[in-house]
């Protein structure tokens, strides 16, 4: 009873704290062409309040206590502008008509929350990438990956065109955190699928931190997080609607695909509802077909937001994605070089519901509440197509055994509970406190179809067939439990010139599992046996890991535009269910686990420095990561079969850096660089780390073209990879060149269509992904794609 005291307490000072309050409502328009402009982001001092504007350039700020104010107004490709606000008392509510200007360079003019509180990314000091709304659909991509492929310090990798993960400074997989709005994404890394099972055509913005976060999400983060931020609906002071429908097609693979959109808002809730449809047949190369490269999926998602009371909100929001007929080409690492392998069916089914306050008190902000559950289902079919004869001996025949079929299954389910406290004490600390606990469960299940012929004498003709069904689990039940608690304070020393950030978290990370005897059941010839002779098995256990991280951030602006940042961190990783208890038998060679592994630990250092103004802006970081108890597949043998068993190994290094500018030369002509540099060792036995994408750059050029569309011209180059680890393949150098153009928004009857196309690998070049073609047989990127896309917003 007394806990709902609380809550009803918290409520009430919620609606108190601020007796007089106003509404500022406006719109935001292009200086130049006078058209509406959307996702300006509108901001008030200390984040306590701000907005974003709808399709229509319109924004409102509610319950702002009376006094002056600046409001700043920014969107990437504008120059931001901020004007004095003055809300006095008996003065009506405020309404303001902004113009902004727009500028080629890109300025650090975007909104954040990867932190766990908003700012803009100007203003954090670890080292950051975005992609938004405005350059996601400007581009033809088929995964998140393929978003991020030209980041600095983020690398594609490839199990496949709809199979994708990406590489952030040569950590990947199960050294990163994948999120969608805030959620963790838990899946199998062994094939990459967990940033395949994203609608691209939903994504608002996504965000990119490049080093160790672990104080902010734990486990997992010791080469940074992915954050996916979904498209979402917006409060209007009077009942609106809004929607939007795009389409478009890729030659490359006959890919079309389609989106549609309704949003409907009014003072105290909002709705938004997005579907999409995508079809894919097998990608064209320099060197032909890529065969079983198809795909074919579908999603939904909704959220509501309500208000039901001043200062409180609700958010649920409900995703599913669902995949069919994915192709695997090359298959991996996992299968045999014959194998022909696809997802017959993917899903990952997404609810979450949270409940935030804000405004408690002067120093207390925000409490916001998280529950959300994710159901993610993988089943993969495969025929190795392995036929391995066995001469007659001890009196048994001869024998040919033929795998027809493999299918593995496994469901995962994450629970999760979120709760942050946002506090601010004086003008110089930001605080942010909290607990972020989380459960993963996993049921995989295999069965493996056989055929064994049984031979005469001399071996070859068939006397008999006998065809079996083996039944197994290739890893028990299991569940992993972490519970962290964090906090992070946000000291500005000297106004406006430095600020320094110290995070601490403790996680308590609790590892179970169920015994299983394998195999589970067999089936021979129709009779199903459900104790068959055990060949192996996990007993029941229990493992507890406990394990702390910390950050110290720093952020000095030594010039208008101008800022220093240096932070050192340590992350750390528990190991995950699959490299603990996994049984992987696909008919190559067999992976197994360790439920003893050790967590790996890191410690980072990265130190940057930014220039960012209306002629140029650059971007430059160093960095240098410290592993220790890596997490391998250490080679051996299993049954007299080459085998891989999860090993803590001793130590690595990593090094390398990032560089991004931009240089306005003359009027509307913009020319841009990246490049990006890590190298990995393992210290102990003086070798290359494998999975090391190579020195990589992109030079390019944006220009209007007679004020009705804009061009943007690339060359990618990656040098040549020769610094590898054992048995790793060598990747010779490449360069490759993109065409992008888009329209202006067209106004249409109330509604405005821009219209989107390019041309991706002009010369049709032939290439190797380094980190596509050292995990199967797939060893030619895609060819020329000409891309056509249309979208109309209203």
């Amino acid at each position: 009873m007394k806990y709902l005291l609380i809550i009803f307490a918290i409520i009430f000072c919620a609606e108190v704290s601020y007796p007089q309050n106003y509404t500022v409502k406006g719109t935001v328009r292009d200086l130049y062409s006078g058209q509406s402009i959307s996702e300006v982001k509108v901001m008030l001092p200390s984040d306590k309040f701000n907005a974003e504007t709808d399709s229509l350039g319109n924004f409102t700020l509610r319950n702002i206590p009376e006094g002056e104010y600046p409001v700043t107004f920014s969107r990437i490709g504008y120059s931001s502008k901020t004007v004095a606000l003055r809300l006095l008392p008996e003065k009506e509510d405020a309404v303001l008509e902004i113009q902004l200007m727009p500028m080629p360079v890109t300025l650090q003019d975007v909104y954040v929350t990867s932190m766990r509180y908003g700012k803009n990314i100007s203003e954090i000091p670890l080292p950051m990438e975005v992609m938004t709304g405005s350059e996601i659909e400007k581009i033809a991509a088929v995964s998140v990956s393929d978003l991020l492929k030209n980041k600095p310090g983020v690398a594609l990798q490839r199990d496949g065109i709809w199979g994708t993960s990406v590489s952030i400074r040569g950590l990947s997989r199960a050294g990163i955190v994948t999120l969608i709005d805030g959620n963790r994404i838990e899946t199998a890394t062994d094939i990459s699928a967990g940033l395949s099972l994203i609608d691209v055509n939903n994504i608002e913005r996504i965000e990119v931190i490049k080093g160790a976060a672990s104080s902010l999400y734990g486990t997992g983060a010791l080469g940074g997080i992915v954050n996916i931020i979904s498209k979402t609906g917006h409060y209007s002071d009077s009942f609106k609607t809004g929607g939007s429908i795009s389409s478009g097609y890729n030659t490359v693979n006959k890919n079309g695909f389609g989106n549609a959109s309704l949003s409907a808002g009014a003072k105290r809730w909002f709705a938004h509802l997005s579907g999409s449809l995508r079809d894919a047949g097998n990608v064209k190369t320099p060197r032909g077909t890529l065969s079983n490269s198809q795909f074919k999926d579908n999603s939904f998602a909704a959220d509501l937001g309500f208000k039901p009371l001043t200062d409180n909100e609700l958010k649920v929001n409900y995703q599913r994605v669902y995949a069919t007929n994915v192709g695997i080409p090359g298959g991996g690492s996992l299968f045999p070089a014959n194998a022909l392998v696809r997802y017959p069916s993917e899903e990952r089914r997404l609810f979450s519901a949270e409940y935030n306050i804000q405004n408690i008190s002067a120093n207390f902000l925000k409490l916001s509440a998280k529950y959300y559950y994710q159901y993610i289902l993988r089943n993969v079919e495969n025929i190795p197509g392995t036929v391995t004869k066995t001469p007659a001996q001890n009196g048994q025949p001869a024998k040919q055994t033929s795998v027809l079929m493999i299918t593995p299954n496994a469901r995962h389910y994450t629970n999760g509970l979120q709760l942050q406290t946002d506090w601010t004490f004086g003008e110089r600390n930001y605080v942010i406190a909290g607990v972020d606990a989380w459960q993963r469960q996993l049921d995989s299940r295999r069965e493996r179809k056989i055929q064994v012929a049984m031979l005469n004498a001399r071996g070859d003709s068939v006397v008999k067939v006998n065809n079996q069904i083996v039944g197994e689990r290739p890893l028990p039940e299991s569940r992993f439990r972490s519970i962290g608690f964090f906090a992070q304070d946000e000291v500005t020393l000297i106004k406006n010139k430095l600020k320094v950030t110290l995070g601490g978290r403790y996680d308590q990370i609790t590892i179970k599992n169920d015994s299983v005897a394998n195999p589970v059941y067999t089936v021979l010839n129709g009779v199903r046996n459900n104790a068959p002779a055990v060949t192996s098995s996990w007993s029941s256990g229990k493992a507890n890991n406990h394990s702390w991280s910390a950050n110290a951030d720093l952020l000095y602006s030594f010039m208008k535009g101008g800022n220093l940042n240096f932070n050192v961190a340590r992350s750390f990783r528990a190991p995950s269910l699959e490299e603990r208890f996994k049984y992987i038998d696909q008919g190559n060679v067999v992976y197994l686990g360790d439920i003893n592994l050790k967590p790996e630990d890191g410690f980072s250092t990265d130190a940057g420095v930014r220039i960012f103004n209306e002629a140029f802006s650059v971007e430059f970081n160093v960095f240098l990561n410290s592993l220790t108890n890596m997490v391998v597949d250490k080679p051996s043998t299993y049954e007299g079969r080459p085998a891989f068993i999860s090993s803590n190994v001793g130590k690595a290094r990593l090094y390398g850096f990032d560089l991004s500018a931009e240089f306005n030369p003359f009027r509307d002509y913009v020319c841009y660089m990246l490049t990006s540099y890590v190298s990995g060792r393992d210290v102990d036995k003086d070798l290359d780390l494998p999975q090391m994408p190579p020195l990589n750059g992109k030079l390019g050029l944006r220009l209007p073209v007679m004020e009705y569309a804009n061009v943007d011209l690339s060359a990618t180059v990656f040098a040549a990879q020769n610094n590898v680890a054992p048995g790793e393949m060598k990747t010779p150098g490449y360069a490759y060149f993109d065409l992008y153009l888009n329209s202006v928004p067209v106004d249409l009857a109330g509604s405005h269509v821009t219209f989107f196309a390019g041309v991706e690998n002009i010369t049709d070049k032939a290439y190797r992904n380094h980190l596509a073609s050292n995990r199967g047989l797939l060893n030619v990127e895609p060819g020329r794609n000409f891309f056509l896309k249309m979208s109309l917003n209203w």
